[in-house]
């Protein structure tokens, strides 16, 4: 290779180079603006879900992110737990007619009502 054709080389890969660094620096910057979306919307997030913890972390002015990891931890499984547990206690008592049927059949029957309870209190 000649001298010229090096430095032509040379040139191309330090253009390259500083190309490179451009969008190093432009990913950087996506990458900071990202993380500040992920913090709002963590922050909505707890807002829908915790609005007791969300009111607690505002008023004692605390970020998001300076949560312990045991406290999102507490946080992940109350949101896990809530909407199941309403959906427990909001819900339909019986999934079908069958398993209606089947669950006061011991105390309705067709030839009228049992004296049998359903918890086993003859009281009631």
């Amino acid at each position: 290779m000649r001298a010229k054709q090096v430095e032509e080389l040379l040139q191309i890969y330090k253009d390259q180079v500083e190309f490179f660094k451009n969008q190093v620096e432009v990913l950087r910057e996506e990458k900071a603006e990202l993380q500040k979306q992920i913090s709002n919307l963590q922050e909505g997030l707890m807002c829908i879900r915790a609005p007791e913890a969300y009111k607690e972390l505002k008023q004692d002015g605390l970020p998001f992110e300076s949560m312990t990891q045991e406290e999102k931890t507490h946080m992940r499984i109350y949101q896990e737990f809530l909407p199941n547990h309403l959906k427990r206690i909001e819900g339909p008592m019986f999934e079908s007619p069958d398993e209606m049927i089947t669950s006061l059949g011991s105390v309705i029957s067709e030839g009228g009502l049992k004296s049998e309870s359903l918890h086993n209190n003859n009281e009631s």
